[in-house]
């Protein structure tokens, strides 16, 4: 134990002298990392799925489960995926550097820059694609990982971690920028764990027991993620051909990954008619169904217990309760979920979307004339909701319109906001008051002043506010 706590330290040390070079590497010269790893893990294919072969074996051996052996497998199309995943962390944009500057009366700037965060630690289970994903982010972020995966893909996780360190070292930057601990027992996790100092942040990805054990013991900061226990509901008015296909693609098409459903919920309108079908459809490709006992009464299947609701099965499994409404759908799942994903199918749905993007219809007139025939109505209505829209926007980008007066950095934004409002409200009420009403001059005179009077009204609208709270 003390031997493998040792060789873990000496590790993360290795990392934490690693860490300030890839921080401050370019995102120039990141990209170029990530682009040589997708090179590399295409160039070294042969070793990787050889290692994963040799997985493969083992696992058999040890007499895993189908669905965790295709957790385990990687395939030459996987690999590919793989790195395709790295080109395309290399076509999105460079997390460092950006952020927000504020100025303050007295001439400071205060600025707030997004850093990497040092040592990423991470605990994952039986995925060796999880080792590269973990690679590519960190490299791309400016972290250093320490990266200790489970026992079933160790010489799979070896060789992607060697593939990550020569893509490192091809690029001029420290092998040592991505561990492995090259340990597979409780020790090595746990002295992980245990480094503070060392391990800026740890993050476990893997089921419940994985997750918990980390927050409950971890002596480094956690980031807590979910398990993925989730759910599909089937609303009474949901379509049965969608449901169906959907729950069969959700559970069959990858049982084991975090995002499978385990759990079915059926309105009892709707019940009757679509669980002989769901049934029908899953057990065809092998899946086990646990019902409560309203589901037990329509098809036979095995009764579930109260367990069966909280289990992550990553297997094909599933559990199916019959609801009566959707207040208890949202009731049982606020209790099991452990909020990773949850999908519902209903055709209210679309009434709910269209609600949200009420104001963005509300600018294209084709659409608009679904609700009213009448261009003028389509004007008022495109007029009065831009500075809502607008409003929602600036805030979400938090900008400080009174610091914007005071510093000269900030007057460039605030006057494109000021901008940006006559173009999107003055075009469209341009052409509709100018042209299609036939109004000519007029309308087009018009049109300017309402959209001039509304981004002066916004500006000063967002000064009193921002200096109301400052």
């Amino acid at each position: 134990m003390h031997d493998i706590c040792e060789k873990v330290k000496n590790l993360c040390e290795g990392a934490k002298a690693a860490a300030p070079a890839l921080a401050r590497a370019s995102g120039e010269v990141r990209n170029s990392v990530l682009t040589a790893f997708a090179v590399l893990l295409r160039r070294n294919q042969e070793k990787i799925l050889a290692a994963n072969t040799a997985d493969m074996e083992a696992a058999r051996e040890n007499g895993l489960s189908a669905a965790m052996m295709d957790r385990l497998l990687l395939t030459p199309a996987r690999l590919e995926e793989i790195a395709c995943a790295m080109e395309a962390l290399v076509m999105q944009e460079d997390p460092i550097g950006l952020g927000t500057v504020q100025s303050r009366p007295n001439g400071m700037e205060i600025k707030h820059i997004r850093v990497p965060l040092g040592v990423v630690g991470v605990i994952f289970e039986s995925r060796p694609n999880v080792s590269a994903d973990i690679a590519g982010l960190c490299i791309k972020s400016g972290n250093a990982a320490v990266l200790r995966g489970g026992k079933e893909a160790i010489r799979s996780n070896t060789a992607i971690a060697e593939t990550a360190g020569d893509a490192l070292e091809s690029c001029g930057l420290p092998r040592a920028c991505v561990s492995l601990i090259p340990f597979t027992d409780r020790a090595g996790a746990q002295a992980l764990m245990e480094m503070r100092g060392l391990i800026d942040v740890l993050i476990p990805r893997g089921g419940k027991g994985l997750i918990q054990n980390v927050v409950e013991n971890a002596k480094v900061p956690v980031i807590e993620t979910g398990a993925g226990n989730c759910h599909l509901y089937i609303h009474g008015d949901g379509d049965p051909d969608m449901a169906v296909s959907i729950a069969v693609n959700a559970k069959t098409s990858r049982p084991s990954v975090c995002n499978a459903i385990e759990t079915i919920l059926v309105h009892r309108d709707i019940a009757a008619e679509l669980l002989p079908r769901i049934k029908q459809e899953l057990e065809e490709r092998g899946v086990e169904l646990r019902g409560c006992p309203e589901t037990v009464k329509i098809i036979d299947v095995n009764p579930a217990d109260d367990a069966d609701w909280a289990t992550e099965y990553d297997d094909l499994i599933a559990a199916v309760k019959v609801v009566e409404s959707i207040e208890e759908a949202v009731a049982h799942i606020n209790r099991y979920s452990t909020n990773h994903s949850e999908a519902i199918v209903t055709k209210d749905m679309m009434v709910m979307m269209c609600c949200s993007c009420m104001a963005f219809i509300f600018f294209g007139r084709s659409i608009m004339g679904l609700f009213t025939p009448d261009p003028a109505v389509v004007a008022l209505a495109m007029t009065l909701l831009f500075p809502l829209i607008l409003y929602q926007v600036a805030d979400a980008t938090q900008i400080n319109f009174a610091n914007a007066l005071r510093g000269t950095s900030h007057v460039l934004p605030m006057l494109w906001i000021a901008f940006v409002s006559y173009i999107v409200v003055g075009v469209p009420v341009t052409y509709l008051f100018g042209f299609t009403l036939e109004m000519g001059l007029y309308g087009i005179v018009l049109s300017f002043s309402v959209s001039l009077c509304l981004a002066a009204a916004l500006f000063l609208y967002y000064f009193l506010r921002a200096t109301k709270y400052e």
